[in-house]
């Protein structure tokens, strides 16, 4: 059971047609090893983090077609007081 997961964007195409378009250039993985919102409800995911996504955008660019998109990922890693571990970090990618 993986809990990885991509920032992607669905784009209508056609009247009931869609692309899908990853917008992340690496997966993440908050279901284990959380430095600052840990939380181990279930032991097959220790340390999962108990907050994610409040800080997610996406918008289409003033006059184009194009999309910006803003989200928070866990695939850095921190270290505080001697514990290193996953921690949250913005990214932003610019796309079609």
């Amino acid at each position: 059971m993986g809990g990885q997961y991509n920032y992607t964007l669905l784009t209508q195409t056609g009247p009931s047609t869609y692309a899908v378009s990853v917008v992340s250039t690496q997966q993440s993985d908050p279901t284990k090893d959380d430095l600052w919102f840990a939380r181990t409800v279930d032991p097959t995911f220790p340390n999962a983090t108990a907050f994610l996504g409040d800080y997610s955008n996406i918008a289409v660019a003033p006059a184009t077609t194009h999309t910006v998109a803003y989200w928070t990922d866990m695939r850095e890693q921190d270290c505080f007081g001697g514990r290193c571990a996953s921690s949250e970090e913005a990214y932003f990618a610019y796309g079609p």
